[in-house]
């Protein structure tokens, strides 16, 4: 690789770290960022439970949004599921929920994943 080549590569790399994101790409956010879409789809998933039961937030593990025609949130999260009163077992979940222009969210998906 010459010299020229070399410029080159470094300076798309540089510009590569100063773009805060790929349009449509996926981008690493604060957990804060997420506990509103999180609430939203913890509340529609508790209302198709059981009255006994209900899922509650332990932990946001990871989340990450994605610009579209509004905005999608990547979260995972430890979870518990609690029965009545007392507590129940812990895993890890993974929500996708998108938030449209009209500021109305959606729960497109939801994963358990057992083994935290």
């Amino acid at each position: 690789m010459g010299a020229g080549s070399l410029v080159v590569c470094v300076c798309f790399l540089l510009l590569l770290a100063v773009l805060p994101a790929i349009p449509g790409g996926w981008t690493v956010v604060d957990p804060s960022d997420c506990e509103g879409p999180l609430g939203f789809a913890l509340q529609v998933q508790n209302e198709r439970l059981s009255a006994s039961h209900h899922l509650e937030l332990q932990k946001i593990q990871n989340c990450q949004t994605q610009v579209v025609a509004g905005q999608n949130f990547k979260i995972k999260a430890s979870i518990e599921v609690k029965n009545g009163q007392s507590a129940g077992e812990s895993a890890l979940h993974s929500f996708l929920v998108f938030r449209g222009l009209n500021g109305q969210y959606q729960l497109k998906s939801h994963e358990v994943h057992p083994n935290l």
